[in-house]
């Protein structure tokens, strides 16, 4: 119940969605996707990297209030706003199709079990659209989105990873 609420939240703003035209796709992952209650994380997908001016009108168009902008994170290939939106935390992670196409090939092709490209994926195979599609709006990337190499993701995060992750990256 609380998890659709904030999904309900999420897709109350088709129209702020629609006056960016670099977005290809925004849908909601994390635990929300997944019918759990806890914040509200929107992926955001461009098909160029967003301007600093362009995160701030979205978060203005959102009404979000207590927001708060990071920089660019190269190690995560993403950009980070939060605030809150209708009472609930949220997380906006800005990120780019040609960002998300590496991340792809790293898991599938290279092998790679690094949190980061996982949670990407885990966003493009779970998420909720709310606006400008899903993961079919990214052209080929749902065509790709074949089970994780689960062997070695399990291996890889079995160590001290809290037992959602497991259950995350398990499904």
């Amino acid at each position: 119940m609380e998890a659709q609420w904030r999904l309900d939240l999420a897709r109350r703003f088709p129209h702020v969605w629609s006056v960016f035209p670099g977005l290809a796709a925004v849908p909601v992952g994390g635990p929300v996707a997944r019918g759990l209650a806890a914040d509200l994380e929107i992926g955001v997908f461009w098909h160029a990297p967003p301007s600093n001016a362009e995160r701030i009108r979205l978060l203005q168009s959102l009404d979000v209030t207590s927001p708060r902008s990071f920089p660019y994170f190269p190690d995560e290939d993403l950009w980070l706003d939060q605030g809150q939106l209708g009472g609930v935390r949220l997380d906006l992670s800005h990120r780019t199709v040609e960002g998300v196409e590496a991340g792809l090939c790293a898991v599938h092709a290279e092998q790679q079990t690094g949190a980061t490209a996982l949670n990407a994926i885990g966003v493009l195979r779970w998420g909720a659209s709310v606006g400008r599609g899903g993961a079919e709006a990214l052209a080929g990337t749902g065509r790709r989105l074949s089970p994780s190499p689960a062997v070695a993701v399990i291996g890889a995060h079995l160590g001290p990873t809290p037992v959602a992750w497991l259950r995350q990256h398990l499904a």
